[in-house]
């Protein structure tokens, strides 16, 4: 493919529309077999660009439509995001109270769920139509299919045109794909999908779409820098970034084999003890003496929660400190103090 773009001329013109709108405009362009993927549904701006150069055709669909043809020399592009559904994007704050921080996280769920579900709903970006491949579609190993206007298809459902039985990772079974391939080996198709979800395919007696942890925690990464940013006092706004950084921070600390153990159901977490000079440990240190700050400054007559108000002085040396990252990327820390009498008192926990 990159032989072709170089030697001949790639000219786009697109003035806005569905995903499948858009990756029909690149399969006629580049006379490829496209595949692309999103976290949620979503339409594309208008891009306009002709070149020659597959790393210039890149930068200006990153650009201008902030997608990426993923590495390699084949037409799959992404978002390189997971749906909002699957990244909890509403976090305990230590400036609200605890009913505002439950309503709140009960609200973005169900908005997250209804994109999922198709549902239209004010401030949704695309309600897709998500189909089935047509067994038709399948002849002779190949297949021949696009999607069209806002229809989109989902990995879970890729069984009916398989020679082989599939199998999907549970973060994987809603990301929604546009596809526009013709007379494409059946093999090739499904490495195309993986790549543009972010799977690790394993194609033996079944097609196994099984998790790339390092990529899944990128992708979330990506997913909680895109929510939308708190208006508000400066204090409030500046609390809500160093929330996010530690959140952040904290999933590019663990590794892959913790990764694949937090993920390995949507209930799933992990806990680690934080353990003197283990960077974990130093990130909870920064995020309490942040928060210690953040609640010092309240003002008097604020109903908001000050656990962090002197609670390093209150820790409990013989109780280790925990912390906890789950299914939804989110962090929380319980905290073992002791009493006025320095008495273990239980644990303060941090989210």
């Amino acid at each position: 493919m990159t032989t072709l773009l170089i030697a001949a001329l790639v000219a786009v013109k697109f003035n806005g529309g569905t995903p499948s709108e858009f990756i029909a405009a690149i399969a006629d362009a580049t006379k490829q077999n496209v595949v692309m993927a999103q976290g949620d549904g979503k339409s594309i701006p208008p891009a306009e660009f002709e070149t020659s150069d597959l790393d210039v055709m890149s930068r200006a669909i990153r650009t201008q439509i902030k997608h990426a043809i993923l590495p390699g020399n084949e037409m799959v592009l992404s978002d390189q995001m997971l749906s909002r559904r699957l990244v909890q994007t509403v976090q305990f704050r230590g400036g609200e109270n605890l009913e505002g921080q439950v309503r709140a996280q009960l609200i973005e769920r169900v908005q997250a769920e209804r994109l999922v579900r198709n549902q239209p709903e004010s401030g949704a970006n695309l309600s897709l139509n998500i189909i089935a491949i047509p067994g038709s579609a399948a002849k002779d190993g190949k297949i021949t299919f696009k999607t069209e206007k806002s229809d989109a298809i989902k990995p879970e459902y890729l069984g009916g045109i398989a020679s082989k039985p599939v199998k999907v990772h549970w973060i994987y079974k809603d990301s929604p794909i546009f596809v526009n391939v013709n007379d494409m080996p059946e093999l090739d198709f499904m490495k195309y999908v993986a790549k543009a979800i972010g799977a690790r395919l394993v194609a033996a007696k079944e097609y196994d779409f099984g998790i790339d942890p390092l990529e899944v925690r990128k992708r979330a990464i990506t997913t909680i820098n895109a929510a939308p940013e708190r208006t508000g006092p400066r204090a409030d706004v500046a609390e809500e970034q160093k929330a996010k950084n530690f959140r952040i921070a904290s999933l590019n600390a663990l590794s892959a084999a913790q990764l694949n153990q937090m993920l390995e159901s949507p209930g799933s977490s992990i806990t680690l003890q934080l353990m003197p000079r283990s960077p974990l440990t130093s990130l909870a240190l920064q995020r309490v003496k942040d928060l210690e700050q953040y609640q010092r400054n309240l003002p008097a007559d604020s109903r908001a929660p000050r656990t962090a108000i002197g609670l390093l002085q209150r820790v409990d040396g013989s109780r280790p400190a925990t912390m906890t990252v789950d299914a939804r990327f989110s962090v929380r820390m319980d905290i073992p103090v002791v009493d006025q009498n320095g008495r273990s008192a239980g644990s303060v926990r941090i989210q």
